[in-house]
């Protein structure tokens, strides 16, 4: 049957087979791109709720924060404080989680030596961060002071045990 369409809508003085044939096609080919969009959206939820129920695994333990391949801080965390120490600089933060992969830190308290690098009369802003990729027992962070759209850090963080 379709080889007679498809012989019949050669046929100049059949123009409405010929239409037929081609929104026959053309129907295929809509039905066969929606299937492939609905199958990219579901793999694309799929993985992204994958990477967000993991984050809670993030919340207690300590850390190395990695930048450009070197250990530029140890961080302990529990679900509410964290700590950082940077050589013999120390720091004490709250923690409040915005959602499951992103949380604000707030200062609390700095040693002398951080002090001293910093500058007591320099404003502590919030930083908030947030974890984009998790690959295993490590996770890619990106943070930005709260307010400051310019400046972003961005750093791998490794967790080395739990606390």
């Amino acid at each position: 049957m379709v080889m007679n369409l498809w012989k019949f809508s050669q046929m100049p003085h059949l123009p409405f087979i010929r239409y037929i044939r081609l929104n026959r096609t053309e129907k295929h080919l809509s039905h066969k791109m929606n299937n492939l969009i609905v199958t990219v959206v579901i793999v694309l939820l799929n993985s992204f709720a994958f990477s967000q129920s993991d984050c809670h695994e993030f919340r207690i333990g300590k850390y190395h924060n990695i930048k450009n391949e070197t250990v530029t801080s140890v961080i302990e965390r529990n679900d509410s404080i964290q700590t950082e120490r940077y050589g013999d600089k120390f720091i004490k933060l709250k923690i409040q989680w915005i959602d499951d992969c992103s949380y604000r830190l707030i200062f609390l308290e700095g040693n002398d030596e951080w002090w001293e690098s910093r500058g007591r009369d320099r404003p502590t802003p919030d930083l908030i961060v947030r974890i984009t990729n998790i690959e295993g027992e490590t996770y890619l962070q990106e943070a930005k002071f709260e307010g400051d759209d310019e400046f972003k850090y961005k750093s791998r963080i490794v967790k080395v045990s739990i606390l």
